[in-house]
């Protein structure tokens, strides 16, 4: 034997953690975009109890957007009434038609959603949301207060620049004016007048509640909503003096743990990556053959049943409708299904086509065949119902679940036994232990990874970051354990030169094999021009596949062959796809979200 060379499989490591590492900015550098580079907004408090809000969006949409939604929370009011959307003035539609112009209101159960639709591409547009809040404003009786999220968490961009206005009924002393405000916005600020509070902000990151409260007298307004709910500008400051000072009290720990933490974050970045490296060295080393193998054969290496190829090559070329479909063809190449063609018509315009029949012939089930195999034999006789049917008619889709789960229960218990046979067979080195230390080593890491987010992500994210990557791409790297053995990688070469020879149509011409060739290149996923260029290079006649019955003198050309045998395993996978498959007035409200595309 050869010795593996281990620096080719150190670089294959690197590479598939350099690749999961740059796959996520790679996915945000293509998709479109849109920004809010301004939100202003303005509630103005009536006297009856209500608000009239006023929400003006500067959006610059990267790319082309035909709408944009927002939702509203349904707390802190008892109705939303006289909802308008306007563009840049321009008083736009109300319809449910989702036209250009238009804008539409949804009530759901717990928020209001209000689409607005648009066309736009690489280009600013300015948007304005108004509407009108009742009972929304609560009282124990000398203070009355407003207190609500002008912008929701729900938001997937963040508002770079904002301005919000609360404007009472009338004027107040200059102390009887109070607004606290909970944000992450940058460069804050908060200022009030006898009428108006005020607030300006940059930079709100998405995911990220805005929320002011209002308290001033109640007797300038005419009705509230009573509330037993604590309103005294001076138990709220003390209340908000002590959660500010808990805050910086928190941050001074964050700041202090950060100090041993972030230098113990990249130690774990290396234990982890070393873990990686020793599994993957030590237990995912390939087998090296000494005598070479041809890259092409025109022959198969065997007469092997194909789900058992399958299971070999179910990382590589052989999909579940593959070795399904194949192994239904070897079924009738053993003479236990008889495939016929026959003359049909389309369903919509009654044009004249192929169509591939399967029928049970009257072959008993011997007792060479595999229990797989005769539970295969089984199934397609239950389908059948001793009738010749279509492909499309056995294989379409089942009216009723139950008719679903009892085959998706099938299906799983048919390519366990598959998998249970092909382990029995040595092909892979038994690995499974190193795999799941592999798995479980990493997943511990990862969670270490959370916890340094948590306690030290505000002040440097970096550790946590690297770990999380570098945990997941270990993790990943259990795969790279699944190693053949000799006899394996042997095996897998064998029939990766015969593979070689389908796809390039360089097979023997021997009678005996003609049919193996089609069931094999069913089992490699051969379709579309390769699977024309195997049949056309065999030059088929009709006594080439004494298990396929052709209308006599109607022999199909190669292309309509090879269309005909995609066509049956596409009407397989599909049988396979389908089994396998109030709010309180007066209360603190608002927020939700929004989104573009």
């Amino acid at each position: 034997m050869i010795a593996p060379n281990p620096n080719l499989r150190f670089s294959g490591l690197f590479c598939v953690m350099f690749l999961m590492m740059i796959s996520i900015p790679v996915s945000d550098v293509i998709a479109k975009e849109f920004h809010i580079r301004q939100i202003d907004i303005v509630a103005e408090i009536q006297a009856d109890g209500s608000v009239h809000v006023s929400e003006t969006r500067t959006f610059y949409f990267d790319g082309s957007f035909s709408w944009y939604q927002q939702e509203i929370n349904k707390r802190g009011f008892s109705s939303i009434d006289n909802i308008t959307i306007s563009e840049n003035g321009r008083p736009l539609q109300f319809s449910d038609s989702n036209d250009e112009g238009t804008y539409s209101v949804r009530d759901r159960r717990n928020t209001v959603e209000i689409r607005t639709n648009f066309s736009v591409k690489n280009d600013e547009r300015r948007f304005t949301l108004s509407y009108e809040l009742r009972d929304a404003i609560a009282s124990n009786g000398d203070w009355a207060e407003f207190n609500w999220a002008f912008i929701g968490s729900g938001w997937d961009r963040p508002h770079e620049n904002i301005s919000i206005t609360v404007r009472l009924p009338e004027e107040v002393r200059g102390d009887e004016l109070h607004a606290w405000q909970t944000s992450r916005a940058r460069n804050h600020a908060l200022s009030s007048t006898n009428r108006e509070i005020n607030y300006t902000a940059e930079n709100l990151r998405s995911g990220r509640n805005l929320r002011i409260q209002t308290i001033f007298p109640v007797r300038v307004m005419q009705s509230t909503v009573p509330t037993d709910a604590v309103i005294d500008p001076i138990i709220i400051q003390e209340r908000i003096d002590a959660e500010l000072l808990a805050e910086a009290e928190r941050e001074v720990l964050r700041e202090q743990r950060a100090g041993w933490m972030v230098p113990l974050g990249y130690f774990f970045i290396l234990l982890s990556l070393l873990f990686t490296v020793y599994m993957v060295m030590r237990f995912g080393r390939k087998a090296q053959l000494g005598n070479q193998i041809s890259a092409i054969a025109e022959r198969p290496p065997s007469v092997m049943e194909p789900a058992l190829i399958g299971w070999l090559f179910r990382y590589k070329f052989s999909a579940h409708q593959h070795r399904f479909t194949a192994s239904i063809f070897d079924m009738a190449r053993k003479g236990y299904f008889s495939l016929s063609q026959e003359k049909g018509e389309t369903a919509v315009l009654k044009k004249e086509k192929d169509v591939f029949m399967l029928e049970r012939t009257e072959k008993a089930i011997s007792g060479d065949l595999k229990p797989w195999e005769v539970s295969l034999i089984k199934m397609l006789e239950e389908r059948l119902g001793g009738e010749k049917k279509s492909f499309e008619d056995v294989f379409k889709s089942r009216s009723t679940y139950k008719e679903s789960s009892e085959f998706s229960k099938w299906w799983n218990s048919w390519f366990t036994e598959i998998g249970k046979e092909a382990r029995s067979m040595d092909l892979y080195v038994d690995n499974v232990k190193p795999m799941a230390a592999l798995i479980v080593v990493q997943l511990m890491f990862l969670t270490i990874a959370l916890g340094l987010g948590i306690y030290i992500g505000g002040i440097n994210a970096a550790p946590a970051i690297g770990l999380l990557i570098v945990s997941l791409a270990g993790a990943f790297s259990a795969f790279m354990l699944n190693v053949r053995t000799e006899k394996g990688e042997l095996l897998y070469q064998q029939w990766m030169a015969y593979y070689n020879a389908l796809k390039d149509g360089r097979v023997s011409l021997a009678e005996d094999l003609k049919g193996l060739h089609i069931i094999y290149g069913v089992l490699f996923g051969l379709s579309g021009k390769r699977m024309t260029n195997l049949i056309s290079s065999m030059q088929l006649e009709g006594s080439d596949l004494t298990w396929m019955y052709f209308i006599p003198g109607t022999m199909p050309n190669a292309a309509l062959f090879g269309q005909a045998v995609n066509s049956m395993v596409q009407s397989a996978g599909t049988s396979i796809s389908t089994g396998t498959s109030g709010a309180v007035g007066g209360a603190a409200g608002g927020g939700g979200g929004g989104s573009a595309g």
